[in-house]
């Protein structure tokens, strides 16, 4: 009776034993860690819910290289991601300005990529600044999927370190007019965008004294210039 036990116990170790050198070979074989869980590295509440939904199917995929090769295009929203501990952690961009183009509206990162092309009901709930870059003759297109200028793309990571009560304050920005309008029908025209970042706290000083409809000039330091016969 020993010595059946002793066979079945032995039969059934060696079964385990190849089994888990057949999990060793697979997990070897393929690379791949599977994905357990999904964590956001900020808060999303400002993501679009259909973005959310339509996110979730993706990211439950186990496949971390169908992530990689597929997520950037499908979802202009995710900035980066990184695997730890099986959690995958998902970076994502925020809605930062509503960009001009000739026939339409782009909402766009502070990185310069597109985010989705908005209709005209959309520009009523969306509050966020526009900026217009481009002349007539030189449309920006979301199939582009970003700005391609580095300069802007510089400008507008300088323009996220404005502080955010300031920045709500501005309706619109020419960045190839060099001008500033603010809520309250307040028009700065700037003589260089370093100047203007620098100097983004006479922002509130500017709605509380001066009038509607005034046009000042900055100049260096700071200064401003009230140009009473433009409007």
């Amino acid at each position: 009776m020993r010595e059946k036990v002793s066979k079945i116990y032995g039969f059934f170790s060696i079964c385990v034993f190849l089994l888990l050198i057949w999990r060793t070979i697979i997990l070897i074989s393929t690379n791949e860690p599977r994905i357990y869980s999904v964590k956001f590295d900020d808060d999303y509440r400002f993501i679009p819910k259909q973005f959310i939904e339509n996110s979730l199917m993706i990211w439950a995929k186990p496949d971390l290289n169908f992530l990689r090769n597929n997520i950037w295009e499908m979802e202009p929203y995710v900035k980066n991601f990184k695997l730890e501990n099986n959690s995958l952690i998902i970076s994502l961009r925020r809605p930062f300005l509503i960009l001009r183009g000739c026939k339409s509206f782009f909402l766009i990162s502070n990185d310069g990529v597109f985010l989705e092309k908005l209709k005209d009901e959309d520009l009523l709930r969306i509050d966020l600044p526009v900026i217009t870059i481009n002349s007539n003759d030189n449309c920006p297109s979301f199939s582009e999927g970003c700005i391609k200028d580095h300069k802007i793309v510089g400008f507008l990571g300088k323009l996220s370190n404005i502080s955010q009560e300031n920045f709500r304050l501005i309706s619109e920005i020419d960045f190839t007019g060099m001008k500033v309008f603010l809520r309250k029908g307040i028009v700065i025209k700037v003589n260089k965008w370093s100047n203007f970042i620098e100097n983004s706290g006479i922002i509130d000083d500017v709605l509380k004294y001066l009038d509607k409809g005034t046009v000042v000039q900055l100049l260096s330091n700071g200064r401003l210039l009230i140009l009473p016969e433009e409007r």
